[in-house]
């Protein structure tokens, strides 16, 4: 039997069953990188040097129906219940800056149709540059377009996503932002004892196999796309243009912000 300790790897979406990237919640990363896709979340804590601690859905339900098998095996009842830590084989992992890098690279050629904003979120340690971040580019531009919405007799949304969001980012930062070594030798040993058969049926990652770790993060893409955001890819050439005319609006109201602010500061001090 497993532990029944909790365990703090970040459970993601499948890597094959019931197919390649399913996914059907907005918990963890896959809500965070939405909100990021969609231009809503515009700031998150991450130490990019950090290995990200994450298994697939699948695979993590596999382990758990494998470990009692395991279990049984045994010939003689350890006197202690044997922990199993359900995480990744060290040569499997990435880090935090390999993955959001190729998230950034996936979301750019195969953007979301209409997002709020053009998706440019600032990564940093800092926790007063991420609460500047949080509260001018986060929570005020959600109060003024709920704002709006209200003057215009409108639903109001985005307060509430924004609680959302801030849920997900509390519970995404306590991994990106801390180094963890859960051991999982024992776990690696008893799917070392299962037979090609075993390991056709139920879908485990051991070190002695390859994984296409790139080709997952893609179906992870498709996943969140399709199943979260219900975005079929036909959208992808019309989400494209979207994305590149979001692109140019992001430049030129930075530089319009920037230029009236140097504008200000220079008759301020006298130069104008």
């Amino acid at each position: 039997m497993a532990s029944g300790h909790h365990n703090t790897t970040l459970v993601t979406p499948s890597y094959k069953d019931p197919v390649p990237g399913w996914v059907d919640n907005l918990n963890g990363p896959v809500g965070v990188m939405t909100a990021g896709a969609r231009g809503v979340l515009r700031s998150m804590m991450c130490d990019l040097d950090l290995e990200a601690d994450m298994i697939p859905v699948d695979v993590a339900i596999n382990d758990l129906i494998i470990i009692p098998y395991g279990f049984t095996q045994y010939k003689e009842r350890p006197k202690e219940i044997p922990v199993f830590n359900l995480v990744l084989p060290e040569k499997l992992r990435k880090k935090w800056g390999w993955i959001l890098n190729r998230g950034i690279e996936l979301n750019e050629k195969y953007p979301l149709s209409w997002p709020l904003w053009y998706p440019n979120a600032t990564i940093t340690m800092n926790k007063y540059v991420h609460m500047f971040n949080m509260i001018f580019f986060m929570w005020l531009p959600a109060v003024l377009i709920d704002g709006l919405l209200t003057i215009a007799g409108q639903r109001r949304f985005m307060i509430r996503i924004q609680k959302r969001i801030a849920v997900g980012l509390e519970v995404l930062q306590f991994f990106t932002t801390r180094k963890w070594d859960f051991r999982n030798e024992r776990l690696l040993r008893l799917l070392d004892t299962l037979t090609p058969a075993d390991l056709e049926q139920f879908e485990v990652q051991v070190e002695n196999r390859e994984y296409d770790i790139d080709g997952y993060l893609l179906s992870c893409c498709f996943g969140g796309r399709l199943y979260i955001c219900k975005e079929p890819l036909e959208n992808v050439p019309k989400a494209r243009i979207i994305f590149k005319c979001m692109y140019v609006l992001d430049k030129v109201c930075k530089t319009l912000i920037c230029g009236w602010f140097f504008y200000w500061l220079a008759s301020k001090i006298g130069i104008f």
